[in-house]
């Protein structure tokens, strides 16, 4: 976890700040920077305009990003926790606004050093994070992207360490149908206005 973040901030121009650096960090290690656009991220609206959502998703990032990289931390290690230390790949896990044309709410960047999770938790229920997590962990276990058997072989172990249910690809699927099921698992209830979590109104 990256610690950009020691406390609340009375002074909102620090708390911008500091959500100004936290983004550009996640910026350098995305697999595109575009994937992290406040531009797209937060367009203008009529009761509050572009600039000014912006800056406010900036000052609730400076001060709640460390509490939330911190919950999906514990989840990081649980799934440390289903491997033998020598089994365990360095990577770490950060919250971050992904743009929403790339349609994705997580990536794992194997190409990282270390390997990094990042993830759109505003478009995710909570309850879900986890099996999320678990996704994305699997690619960081094995270096490389596709879900293909060896991805299956991971997640299926995942699933049993962490009492979560597996995503139930059966013997007599093709490969392209085991493939399908595995790029849209886990199943999720995704939130209609993630931009709304960023903003600080639904937490």
């Amino acid at each position: 976890m990256n610690p950009y973040w020691a406390g609340k901030y009375t002074n909102n121009a620090y708390a911008i700040e500091h959500g100004l650096k936290y983004l550009s960090t996640v910026r350098s290690v995305a697999l595109i920077p575009a994937m992290v656009d406040l531009e797209e991220i937060a367009p203008s609206m009529s009761y509050l305009p572009g600039k000014a959502l912006q800056t406010e998703i900036l000052a609730w990032i400076g001060n709640n990003i460390d509490s939330i990289n911190a919950q999906l931390t514990t989840c990081l290690q649980a799934c440390h926790d289903c491997f033998y230390p020598h089994q365990r790949p360095q990577v770490e896990i950060w919250a971050t606004p992904i743009a929403s044309r790339f349609a994705i709410d997580a990536l794992c960047n194997v190409e990282a050093k270390p390997r990094v999770i990042l993830m759109d938790v505003g478009r995710i229920a909570p309850s879900d994070w986890l099996r999320i997590v678990a996704h994305e962990y699997a690619h960081a276990q094995l270096g490389y992207p596709g879900h293909g058997d060896a991805f299956l072989a991971v997640l299926e172990h995942l699933c049993l360490g962490l009492g979560i249910e597996p995503p139930g690809c059966h013997p007599e699927m093709s490969a392209p149908e085991k493939e399908a099921r595995l790029q849209k698992w886990p199943p999720c209830d995704f939130v209609t206005h993630p931009i709304e979590f960023w903003r600080g109104v639904k937490l």
